[in-house]
């Protein structure tokens, strides 16, 4: 199984634009709202077509159910509907009712013309009550006490005690392959295990806790534990709130921003490229010169954010860049954390893109 090489970064980062103004010393602050892709630790980009068969242990088939629907939800695969499934198999006379392994994976697989076949274990999945005692100071009455200027007064006595109390607890662990059809061989496996905690004291002067009902626990153990799945198999998007850098100021950054705002990238790089230029005309030592204005710095890292919406993680890796060098002795910690951010971004797809596939 070979894996396509995803050869535009365009799609990495799409830009959804947010507006929040509020005061500051200099003027309204702006921010935008950047979307990134995310990629999978594992790239399964050729993988299309698949099944998902019953997990083990999951008789009433709603972890499996969900799972189905997840990796659906992420664009990247097309699952077989149950129905189909079950369809197909009682034609071939194939029986699913105990675990699959790797060798009938890669026959049922070729039964339902899908190019992977996922499958997998409920290993544990229960929510329980334990009875436990917890330390607790109460209020177990008043008296009276004269202070050092001989008034009476009167305080609280506290007492503490072992008071009864109930710890929820969840726990949800399960295994889940992808095995190649072609090749026979499992292109992906992830464990997860997810776990809940609460304790409530039964107690009238304990804090009132609230214990979250068995059904909403079983509920986030399965979303987390699939989420993390999914994430394993599949690129995901994130979404952070960055600010533009308002140093840059006037009207052209003004308008710049308008651009940003309209998805108009090019147009607004644009406006910053040529405000760079003008400010170095006729000067010889052009770092030295641009260092002087924190407003430069800020014109290379706006560049650099315009560049990131885009999905041009080359272009803002160097204009993040050369923001930094102009801030040596003083960096902006938004500065530095978008250049981290970048080069991770970066790094992250090109070990994504070397993966081969059996």
């Amino acid at each position: 199984m070979r894996f396509r090489k995803f050869s535009s970064p365009s799609f990495i980062a799409v830009a959804s634009l947010l507006l929040s103004s509020f005061l500051s010393p200099a003027e309204a602050a702006k921010e935008v709202k950047l979307a990134r892709t995310i990629p999978s630790e594992v790239n399964l980009s050729n993988v299309k077509r698949i099944a998902v068969t019953p997990l083990s242990s999951d008789p009433r088939g709603r972890i499996t159910n969900t799972l189905g629907a997840r990796l659906q939800a992420t664009g990247q695969f097309e699952i077989l509907e149950r129905s189909q499934l079950d369809a197909l198999l009682a034609e071939h006379n194939f029986s699913i009712s105990g675990m699959v392994d790797e060798s009938s994976a890669v026959e049922m697989g070729q039964i339902l013309g899908v190019e992977a076949l996922v499958y997998g274990s409920v290993n544990v999945f229960r929510v329980y009550d334990e009875g436990t005692r917890e330390k607790l100071k109460i209020k177990t009455g008043e008296e009276t006490y004269t202070d050092k200027k001989g008034k009476k007064k009167t305080r609280s006595v506290y007492a503490d005690i072992m008071a009864p109390g109930t710890i929820r607890r969840g726990e949800l662990d399960l295994t889940v392959k992808i095995v190649s059809v072609e090749s026979g061989l499992i292109v992906a496996q992830q464990n997860q295990r997810q776990t809940f905690e609460k304790t409530k004291i039964n107690h009238a002067q304990a804090s009132q806790t609230k214990l979250p009902g068995k059904g909403e626990i079983e509920k986030q153990l399965i979303d987390d534990a699939l989420d993390a799945v999914c994430r394993y198999v599949a690129p995901y998007r994130v979404e952070e709130e960055v600010r533009w850098d308002g140093q840059c100021s006037g009207e052209d950054c003004d308008q710049a921003f308008s651009f940003l705002e309209l998805g108009m990238f090019d147009e607004a790089t644009q406006i910053l490229d040529d405000k760079v230029k003008k400010a170095v005309q006729n000067v010889k030592n052009r770092k030295k010169y641009l260092a002087k204005d924190k407003k430069y710095a800020a014109l290379y890292y706006n560049l650099g954010l315009i560049a990131e919406l885009k999905g041009d993680t080359a272009r803002a890796r160097e204009c993040y860049t050369e923001a930094l060098k102009l801030r040596i002795k003083e960096p902006a910690e938004k500065q530095k954390k978008a250049l981290e951010r970048v080069k991770g971004d970066i790094a992250a797809w090109e070990a994504y893109n070397v993966q081969v596939g059996p």
